[in-house]
């Protein structure tokens, strides 16, 4: 599958098992996401993160919900139905086990290129919804895939209905 991906134009991040982000200095740069076939061994036995801001032809991006209650209320405001979406039949969704918790991956349009990640925050100051494609400075986020391992020792696991490899924008 991880030749696949990057088949595909995914850009992918080598991050240690069981961990939740890259330990190496400088993973966020371009020049040191995996985009060739060849260096996809380098991934086995590993977590695989995705570098949205690297992908092409049009970068990715992860809807990052930690609070599904919450996030469903505040994209409703904004006109978006977060339980229509999870259902829709190309909806590539996935999760790492904990409560609540849910990502949704998106192909951006190819004219806006990689956007900013943005974080919403609740009344506590708690992160409970957060767009995730690059930094201000322009180097990349990544959000895990499955089948990698997070933290807690749980497998993510892909929930919605669609595949990865032909993602919706």
């Amino acid at each position: 599958m991880l030749r696949q991906l990057v088949d595909s134009g995914f850009a992918l991040i080598e991050v240690p098992l069981g961990e939740k982000g890259p330990m190496s200095t400088g993973w966020n740069l371009a020049h040191n996401a995996i985009t060739s076939v060849d260096d996809t061994a380098k991934l086995q036995g590993k977590n695989v993160g995705i570098a949205h801001a690297y992908c092409s032809p049009a970068p990715t991006c992860a809807i990052d919900i930690d609070n599904y209650r919450f996030a469903r209320n505040w994209l409703a405001n904004e006109g978006f139905d977060l339980k229509a979406e999870l259902l829709r039949a190309d909806s590539v969704v996935f999760g790492s086990g904990k409560r609540y918790s849910i990502k949704i991956l998106f192909r951006m349009p190819a004219s806006f290129g990689p956007q900013i990640t943005r974080q919403i925050m609740s009344r506590a100051n708690e992160v409970v919804l957060e767009f995730r494609c690059a930094t201000r400075k322009g180097t990349t986020v990544q959000d895990l895939i499955p089948p990698s391992v997070h933290p807690s020792g749980k497998r993510y696991k892909w929930l919605g209905n669609g595949n990865i490899l032909s993602l919706p924008t």
